[in-house]
């Protein structure tokens, strides 16, 4: 109200210098009634409209605004406590159970997010989901043409059944290759077998020529004894009748003798037993003798003999040494055909592994195929719902190109921007309570499921995360939650409402306050126990006194 009466007296001022300098100068107003009326009442509508402008500055100005004067001279002395008294509200701080927590804006965050997107260039025939619908996994959502595909699709199935025939018919043939070498194999032991029998008469001859031989040598002997055996008979022969030729002359002159007298009757005996003995030594040595000779003919015949089987025996080995060579051209030639015969099996079974190599190829070429024809159909891979629609059927898609966007939200995951101070003192398992927005909020419980890592350098915070179940699908991703995390439980703590709870400034320096520390206002007997000067361009400047502001 100053202020509005020293505008008018200043203004009053004014009209009177000005009407003064005006008579001086000689200038008159020539004013007529309606201009003078006029006059008044502007002037009298201008006072109204100062006086109404410092009534209303003066009713809603807030209390402790400064007005420009007092911002600057920046002098807590110059300022004035506004008129009037603040209310407050008293509470009795008590002990009682607590739960030491911190609470945070937080989102919900699909649990995992399927981008359904094809993975092979096909036109897109079928797609019938819309945003917000639910979705299983496995299930069909989307099909692709398949015209094209399933005609490369028919070409490997006949490349296979192709390449299948073909196997078959290296088969058979790599087993009449086989049959051949078996039969080769079976002839090569036949002529094996025909020179083994073969070496065997060969040396049986041998054997048999060296016992003719034996026996040659002992016909020899033999006939060389007879012969020897004979020129003894043939001399004791002589001896014998030279012998008997002595004493049949003896006997002559024993018996011209005995008759005459001159020899005794006993002397003839003697000589007659003597001429015996010489006949039968004659007897004897001529039975030896025909005997000898009786060997003699035996020997040469034996010698005959064994010519005749020593020829024989030449004559054997000669045809066994031929059958022989016979049999050891066979088993070169049979051991030819085992060579040929397997040389024809080996490539028969080359020809059967290129042609089963061929037949992998087309079965992998006919899976591929039939995966790409899969590939077609687009299933889900998580239960969830679409969240969005980005293609309509008709158009042409390309690989890698999404189509819909599948969010899994059982569970749901719920993340919150964590003060790095706040965030040191979490832990994952700590409970915590997670409240909708709304008219009608909805709590769920859970428990701390993560603490990132890494913290953002510009906000200096961290994220953490909770999963939640939502079988109802009540949280979508992007939802605005509360996220309460009660990180220490007190059985008896001090407990005084949120709002009664102030930060002083903790003096950094001598003039600066940085840092704030939690306090409280404390009342006895219906006093304050402090009081506090603040400045009120800079609150972090607080004194116990008033004064000038340092800054």
């Amino acid at each position: 109200m100053k202020l509005f009466w020293w505008l008018l007296i200043g203004a009053s001022l004014f009209v009177a210098y000005t009407a003064y300098r005006m008579r001086q100068a000689g200038l008159r107003l020539h004013l007529t009634l309606r201009q003078l009326v006029t006059g008044l009442l502007g002037t009298l509508l201008l006072l109204g409209a100062l006086f109404l402008a410092h009534w209303v500055v003066a009713k809603h100005t807030v209390p402790g605004h400064m007005s420009v004067i007092e911002a600057q001279a920046m002098d807590m002395s110059a300022m004035h406590a506004p008129e009037g008294a603040v209310p407050v509200a008293v509470f009795t701080a008590r002990y009682a159970p607590f739960d030491a927590s911190v609470r945070y804006a937080a989102n919900a965050v699909a649990y995992q997010e399927d981008a359904i997107n094809p993975r092979v260039t096909g036109l897109l025939e079928w797609m019938p989901f819309y945003p917000n619908m639910p979705v299983h996994k496995g299930q069909v959502l989307a099909r692709l043409d398949t015209a094209e595909l399933r005609t490369k699709l028919a070409a490997e199935e006949a490349a296979l059944a192709e390449a299948e025939h073909a196997v078959l018919e290296a088969q058979a043939q790599y087993r009449q290759a086989e049959s051949a070498y078996q039969q080769a194999q079976a002839q090569v032991k036949q002529a094996q077998a025909q020179e083994r029998e073969a070496q065997a008469d060969l040396t049986i001859a041998q054997q048999d020529l060296m016992a003719h031989h034996e026996e040659a040598k002992i016909a020899e002997a033999n006939l060389d004894s007879a012969l020897a055996q004979r020129d003894e008979a043939q001399g004791r022969l002589a001896a014998a009748k030279a012998n008997l030729a002595y004493w049949a002359r003896q006997k002559q002159r024993d018996n011209d003798l005995l008759a005459k007298g001159f020899l005794s009757q006993q002397q003839a005996q003697q000589d007659e037993v003597q001429f015996q003995n010489a006949t039968s030594e004659v007897a004897a040595a001529t039975s030896r003798l025909q005997s000898a000779e009786a060997a003699i003919r035996s020997a040469k015949a034996q010698q005959a003999q064994v010519q005749i089987g020593l020829q024989q025996d030449e004559a054997m080995i000669a045809q066994k040494q031929a059958a022989l060579q016979a049999a050891q051209v066979q088993v070169q030639q049979a051991q030819q055909g085992v060579s040929a015969a397997k040389s024809a099996r080996d490539a028969a079974q080359q020809a059967v592994v290129r042609q089963e190599a061929a037949v992998a190829q087309a079965k992998a070429q006919l899976r591929t195929a039939q995966v790409i024809l899969g590939y077609t159909t687009l299933r889900a891979d998580c239960d969830g719902v679409v969240t969005q629609r980005l293609i309509s059927p008709g158009t042409l898609v390309q690989p890698g190109q999404t189509i819909l966007m599948v969010d899994q939200i059982d569970p749901i995951r719920v993340q919150a921007q964590v003060a790095q101070e706040d965030a040191e003192r979490l832990h994952v398992g700590d409970p915590v309570l997670i409240r909708t927005s709304g008219p009608h909020p909805l709590v769920y419980r859970s428990h701390l499921s993560a603490i990132f890592p890494s913290a953002d350098p510009t906000a200096h915070t961290t994220i953490v995360e909770a999963l939640v179940a939502n079988p109802n699908g009540l949280l979508h991703p992007g939802d605005y939650l509360t996220l309460q995390v009660i990180y220490a439980k007190s059985a008896r703590a001090l407990i005084v409402p949120s709002s009664a709870i102030v930060y002083q400034p903790q003096p950094t320096s001598p003039i600066l306050a940085t840092k704030a520390t939690p306090a409280v206002w404390v009342m006895r007997r219906g006093r304050p126990q402090r009081i506090v000067y603040t400045c009120t361009m800079h609150p972090q400047v607080q004194l116990d006194h008033p004064g000038k502001c340092p800054i």
